[in-house]
Parts: structure tokens; C-alpha cells; sequence
């Protein structure tokens, strides 16, 4: 279960890191770096998804795994600020650029709830963990609509 969770969370990272770089004219030194390092985030998921399975009611396991998430989601963030406003493609609608940066936070806080949730009864921190995947794996409305 613990390896579906993990592969989930991954897929829904991957999918918006592959919206995001289609507003990129092209790829600087800097946004590789930050692209790798947000790699390297990724890669640590499986750590904390794992010790949660083996783990579920432990407090410290299950708050863990909600810090590993919001630091990805953070990492997330700091790509998708450098991209937005260093490298956006011509044609692309700037009003839409605040939409997008608060719709990450969104990740931050929910998974930062579950953190803290997570010391107080760990079946309350599964909420936001189960439902923020849910949040960023939909297509979000006139994403088509972002090009002129």
C-alpha cells in the first residue's frame, strides 16, 4: 500500500512538473539546478512513505511523511517561481501566474495540517494526505486557456 501512496504522490508531482515546463521558452543553468534539486526531493519520498506503512500509528512516521511533502511541494514552488517569472513564454497570460503560486501554497499548508495533525491522532493527518493528491491531480479549469 505504502509503495501505491508513493507512486501516486510521484505521479501528481510529475504530472504539474510537466505542465510547468511547458511555459518555459527554453532551460537555463539555474532552472536545471533547481529542477535537480526538486529531483532530489522526489527521490526521498519512498523513505517516509515506507516508514509510514510500516509505521501508521506512529506519530512520528506519519508527521514525517507530511514534511517530506511539504518540503517537495516547496521545492515545487521555488521551480515554478523561477520559471514564471524568468522564463515564461510570449503569449502566455500573466493573470494567471498569482493563481498558480496560490494553488501550490495550498499543498504547503494542507500537507503542514497534517503534519500537526499527525501528533494529535494520525488518522486525522490521513485526510489532508489522501486529499491534497486529489487536489493537483485534476486538471485544473482553463489550463488550455493559459496560451493567448
Amino acid at each position: 500500500m505504502s509503495w501505491l501512496i508513493s507512486f501516486i504522490i510521484v505521479c501528481k508531482f510529475w504530472l504539474n512538473h510537466h505542465h510547468l515546463l511547458t511555459f518555459a521558452r527554453h532551460a537555463t543553468y539555474g532552472m536545471i539546478w533547481l529542477n535537480s534539486i526538486f529531483l532530489m526531493g522526489q527521490a526521498f519520498i519512498p523513505f517516509p512513505t515506507a516508514l509510514m506503512g510500516e509505521y501508521p500509528m506512529n506519530p512520528l512516521a506519519v508527521s514525517l511523511f507530511g514534511a517530506v511533502m511539504a518540503v517537495n511541494t516547496l521545492l515545487f514552488i521555488g521551480l515554478q517561481s523561477y520559471i514564471l517569472r524568468n522564463l515564461i513564454k510570449p503569449g502566455m497570460i500573466s493573470a494567471q501566474v498569482p493563481h498558480l503560486m496560490q494553488k501550490s501554497l495550498v499543498g504547503v499548508i494542507s500537507y503542514l495540517f497534517g503534519v500537526a495533525a499527525g501528533w494529535f491522532d494520525v488518522h486525522a493527518a490521513f485526510v489532508p494526505y489522501a486529499l491534497t493528491p486529489l487536489f493537483f491531480i485534476t486538471p485544473p479549469q482553463g489550463r488550455r486557456g493559459l496560451e493567448k
